[in-house]
This record gives structure tokens, sequence and C-alpha cells, in this order.
């Protein structure tokens, strides 16, 4: 799979609700480029997390820090066994451990709230398209205090799976979604807690998770979804 990083830096405009994935990415992917290499995006999660920075194996990964609902990337990591950490300040506030493989991608979210933020990674194995008006779309459930939930889009398809919190699925193929409606109901009474029109780009591939806090009274950490395109 080879991503044009330049676009994947308009993924980060898109709008949910005033919230915002906001991108900083540029044309700098980080130093220590090597052919023994992985590629990773991070992105922060963290509703109330700002100013966070990563670190491999406690060298600091060449990136801006990042606050709530921004990601940087893909950058360069050496491939093995590497002690990813997330700190602000200087305190560690969680440290993953994860085996990068040859030229294989991944996405590294922060989630929870900022007093139990958590660092989870997913390999972004994307498959190809089978035609031009079609889409893939992967779902992550990242909202930490939202129930298990299902996840449909209005006529296109009614059930994406069941997930749990840090949940994913695979990348699932879909018919052309223009200006439809994604729901998730809640897993257990089949109640709506989350509705969202969206639309797609025909022939693209998109991680859509969710964010945020469930019932927040705080409308800047809202439970919410976001858009990453490929």
């Amino acid at each position: 799979m080879k991503l044009d990083l330049k676009k994947l830096v308009l993924a980060g405009t898109f709008l949910f609700s005033g919230m915002f994935l906001s991108s900083c990415l540029n044309d700098d992917v980080g130093s220590g480029i090597s052919d023994q290499s992985g590629l990773m995006v991070f992105i922060n999660a963290s509703p109330g997390t700002n100013g966070l920075k990563f670190y491999a194996d406690n060298n600091p990964i060449y990136m801006p820090s990042l606050d709530y609902n921004q990601y940087y990337g893909y950058v360069y990591q050496r491939i093995g066994n590497t002690d990813f950490t997330a700190r602000t300040g200087g305190t560690n506030l969680d440290t993953l451990s994860l085996n990068i493989e040859l030229d294989q991608f991944y996405s590294m979210f922060a989630v929870n709230t900022a007093e139990n933020l958590e660092l989870v990674a997913y390999e972004d194995n994307i498959p190809s398209i089978s035609g031009s008006s079609k889409n893939l779309i992967r779902f992550i459930h990242l909202s930490h205090n939202a129930p298990s939930v299902k996840v449909g889009i209005e006529g296109i398809n009614e059930n994406l799976g069941t997930y749990h919190f840090k949940q994913s699925s695979s990348f699932i193929e879909t018919n052309r979604v223009f200006n439809k409606k994604l729901f998730l109901l809640n897993a257990e009474t089949n109640d709506t807690i989350f509705t969202k029109n969206i639309s797609l780009t025909d022939g693209r591939a998109y991680t859509i998770f969710s964010e945020g806090i469930y019932e927040s009274e705080n409308e800047d950490y809202e439970m919410d979804v976001q858009l990453l395109l490929y």
C-alpha cells in the first residue's frame, strides 16, 4: 500500500459538530528515513489532553506536539520491537510495545481521558477496491465511556458490526456513500446514541472512529466521529 501523504493532509480538515481533526502534516515525514522502516501516523483522540509528545524507545519522535483532534504522519519508524511512550511535560502517560514490520503502515491513537490516557495501535492493511464507485471503511470505537455500539450507514449497510471500546473492524467495502446517515446504536438496547451525515469520495478508503466523552457536559469533548482519508 502506498499513500499519497500530500492528499492525506486533506483528511484533517473535515468539520464535524464544530470539532475537527486538524493535521500537522507537512512534506517532511521525519528524520531517520531508512530502507528498514515501517510508517506510523499519530492521532490524539484523548479529550482534554494537549501538548502530547511521542517517544520511541525514549527517543523523541521528530514531530510537533499534538493537541486533542490533531494528527501527524506518516513518520518512518525502525523495524523491530519498539516501546512508544506518550508524554505531556515530563510525565509519561502510557507506553505501548509494538513490533514494527518492514513497509507496514500503522495508526497509533492516544485515547481515554488525560488522567487515564492509553495508547492503542492498528495495522493499516488496506485492500484493493473492486470498483470506482465503491468505498472501503474501517470503524474503530474510541469513545471510552460509551457503551458497545452497533454501526450502520443508512441505505448502504445497516450492519457494519458491533464494537467495544478500542475494537476495530477490518476494511469493509461499501457502495457509494453520499450524504448518508452514519448511526451508532447502543448494542444492548438498540437505542440510537449518535448520528452524523457523511459523504465519502468514490474509490477511496477511510478510517471512521468514534471519540470524545459520551453524554459530556463540555461541548468541546462531546462524543463525535472523525474520518481519516487514505
